[in-house]
């Protein structure tokens, strides 16, 4: 018999050899065999996360063409497991930033990205939601025995024998990433005890991946291409960010080691003051009249759970958190969804990070924070009639028994086939259309007011586009509202890079 910890050590040997076999000899079985290994494990992560089964297949392909494209420059010491499940939450992040970043009400992000759990005694259902988040913010070396032990179901002699310490050394190094994890959770209101914990990763951690999915995702990273566009902006977008991350560890390292070797490094300028009244997720109005005067846009503190929001007032002061640049501009030139329906077409490239920023200066708010946003993205927007395909939306039937006329607001649900939308204006009801079908909707309705608009249809099978002949049905049915597809020019915010 081998050792204790000599099969764990032989399969993580192993793993690289075949990933090194692929690298130099391109041998597709060797990748296969990773694959077939480690799906359930990625698609388990990614799924956590996003909440999508579509959503999470599109990430575990795209984690495992990064694999391919990366195999040939992994270090020989890697954790293949660990890289892999920190790669599923990059790309499953970077997915839903993606997925979200036109989204305008906090509670639509409550109800899409955030929904709480039902009341259980399950700690797994309170886990879940915030697993993680929590599993990113561990270091590299506790995120990895947390990995092998409760994701990969290995012992602590494996884990000893295969990293390089004893069977006590794992075990206790084990146990305080759990400690850290459960503080992490703590966090987000989930009150379990380090046991508790181990137990609901122990028994839900890992789920299988769909049938099928491995040898897809196989075949799509070994020719290098991604299987729809969707996969592909991911994968494009998460090699930024992976690249980026690489690149922020190797200067915090840096950084330290000046400090180190006894040398005098002002970062006052590169700190951001932990003291803003107004950086605060959900922001509130209260934070945002009640804040100094200023122009700031800083790098966000907050992590993926947070609800984000922007804040704009009349007068052109406006403030945001977790926003992307694009939001940012959108907010200092009043255009988007949330404000007027105007579209943006973005002709530059921009930073993929996120930012919080407040302008509330007294005098010239829009045109200072144009300026600020000139220096800091490097570009600048102006507003310009595209002639492109639309939907018009029209009122068909005054006084239809779906658009009931309320002012109250309440807690709004889309879900497939079904939009509840209690106390919204038509202009929301058009953005949602908008994001539903990806094209500007032109509102001609002539209907002001605020409704409780509550609509159901038959949605198409994940993975398939949304038809607009059923959707328009239920809509002239239900609302007495209806969709007509044109070619037409359309006001439109460009945003391009600055001259």
């Amino acid at each position: 018999p081998f050792p204790p910890g000599m099969y764990l050590w032989m399969q993580l040997t192993e793993d690289m050899k075949l990933l090194r076999d692929y690298a130099a000899r391109g041998s597709e079985p060797a990748f296969e065999t990773l694959v077939y290994r480690h799906v359930n494990l990625v698609y388990s992560a990614a799924f956590r996360r996003v909440r999508d089964p579509v959503l999470a297949g599109e990430v575990t392909q795209t984690v495992f063409i990064i694999l391919a494209k990366k195999a040939h420059s992994l270090s020989p010491a890697t954790v293949l497991s660990g890289w892999l499940y920190r790669t599923a939450q990059l790309a499953a992040g970077h997915a839903l930033r993606a997925a979200c970043r036109r989204r305008k009400h906090e509670e639509e992000a409550a109800t899409m990205l955030h929904q709480e759990p039902e009341p259980s005694d399950s700690a797994w259902e309170q886990i879940a939601p915030f697993l993680e988040e929590a599993m990113a913010r561990l270091g590299e070396a506790d995120r990895n025995v947390v990995v092998l032990r409760y994701f990969e179901n290995k012992d602590f002699k494996a884990i000893g024998a295969a990293l390089g310490f004893s069977e006590d050394a794992a075990q206790k190094r084990t146990a305080r990433a759990i400690e850290k994890l459960r503080v992490l959770l703590a966090r987000r209101a989930v009150l379990l005890t380090a046991v508790a914990v181990t137990a609901a990763l122990s028994a839900h951690a890992v789920e299988a991946a769909p049938a099928g999915m491995a040898a897809s995702v196989a075949s799509a990273s070994l020719t290098g291409t991604a299987a729809t566009s969707p996969t592909a902006t991911l994968l494009k977008g998460t090699l930024r960010l992976m690249a980026w991350t690489k690149l922020k560890t190797a200067a915090v390292v840096g950084l330290a080691a000046l400090f180190v070797a006894g040398t005098t490094v002002t970062v006052t300028q590169a700190m951001r003051p932990p003291d803003y009244s107004w950086e605060i997720a959900p922001p509130t109005l209260f934070a945002f009249t009640n804040a100094r005067p200023q122009l700031t846009i800083l790098p966000t503190k907050f992590g993926s759970n947070v609800i984000w929001r922007t804040i704009v007032s009349p007068d052109g002061k406006c403030m945001g958190i977790k926003m992307t640049p694009e939001e940012i501009i959108q907010s200092a030139y009043r255009a988007g969804r949330g404000m007027n329906g105007i579209r943006t077409i973005v002709a530059t490239s921009l930073p993929q990070e996120e930012y919080d920023f407040i302008c509330n200066l007294p005098h010239d708010a829009s045109n200072a924070l144009q300026n600020a946003i000139t220096k800091k993205f490097g570009a600048t927007a102006s507003f310009q009639m595209i002639e492109t395909n639309v939907l018009v939306l029209s009122l068909r039937t005054p006084n239809a028994p779906g658009l009931v006329p309320s002012k109250k607001n309440g807690r709004q649900s889309y879900l497939p086939g079904h939009w509840f939308m209690p106390g919204q204006t038509i202009r929301a009801l058009a953005d949602r259309i908008d994001l539903y079908f990806g094209l500007p909707v032109v509102d001609q309705t002539g209907v002001t007011g605020k409704y409780q608009m509550d609509l159901t249809w038959e949605p198409l099978s994940h993975g398939k586009p949304p038809s607009l002949e059923p959707f328009n049905q239920s809509l002239i049915d239900q609302l007495g509202l209806e969709l007509t597809p044109k070619i037409q020019p359309v006001k439109m915010l460009v945003i391009e890079k600055a001259r």
